[in-house]
């Protein structure tokens, strides 16, 4: 019997157009009212999960979302953390180092924010913000590594051509520290060593007492 359904987002549950078919919603009601735990996985941080959620009208139950690539999982009752994976102060520093050699920006996530560091975002920045319905937040190196927030993830962000360079470049040492992967053709993402969503799944599997065959 299948007790956990996992689904990704973007190419999987959103269509094209960036929207859930109402089969979709159907279909995972249908699930749910069978006792299927849902988990909705996706490289989205939280913020830009939740819009989404609500459209799915299960406000009432409690399922389980892994975001930013798998550095973190919440339950959906209260948003709360079960699981998470995180950068180290010298991570970001040594992420920081990268950027400034490079003509990428570095960005940075917690559960709430969209950072920015090195000044100015650029406009590829800017138009990413805009695909998780969030705000930018500039910060600086000291305030990043300040232990203040807990930062799951960092990502490069520039156009294809300084994307492709930076990964020219950096990505055979970069991922001998961190999971490394080119999610988008303007996009290098940096994960805590050995963080995916499969891995994610695993544990929050785990957690839930849920064998691999279900």
């Amino acid at each position: 019997m299948i007790k956990l359904l996992a689904l990704d987002m973007d190419g999987t549950l959103l269509n094209e157009a960036k929207e859930i078919p109402q089969a979709h919603i159907a279909a995972i009601h249908q699930a749910i009212e069978k006792g299927v735990k849902l988990v909705l996985c996706t490289g989205r941080p939280l913020f830009g999960v939740l819009p989404y959620y609500k459209k799915l009208g299960l406000d009432l139950q409690n399922e389980y979302v892994i975001v930013n690539n798998g550095c973190s999982t919440h339950q959906t009752s209260d948003w709360g953390l079960v699981d998470w994976k995180e950068l180290s102060p010298a991570d970001i520093e040594y992420l920081y180092d990268l950027a400034e050699k490079s003509d990428v920006q570095l960005t940075l996530f917690d559960e709430s924010h969209y950072f920015v560091l090195g000044g100015k975002p650029n406009q590829v920045i800017e138009n990413d913000a805009k695909l998780v319905f969030s705000d930018l937040t500039e910060i600086s190196l000291e305030e990043a590594t300040s232990g203040k927030f807990r930062m799951f993830q960092g990502m490069f962000l520039g156009t294809k051509e300084q994307t492709d360079d930076f990964e020219q470049r950096f990505a055979e040492e970069l991922c001998q520290r961190f999971s490394g992967v080119r999610s988008q053709p303007v996009i290098y993402e940096a994960m805590p060593l050995g963080t995916t969503k499969a891995t994610a799944l695993s544990r929050l599997a785990e957690i839930l007492k849920i064998d691999s065959s279900e």
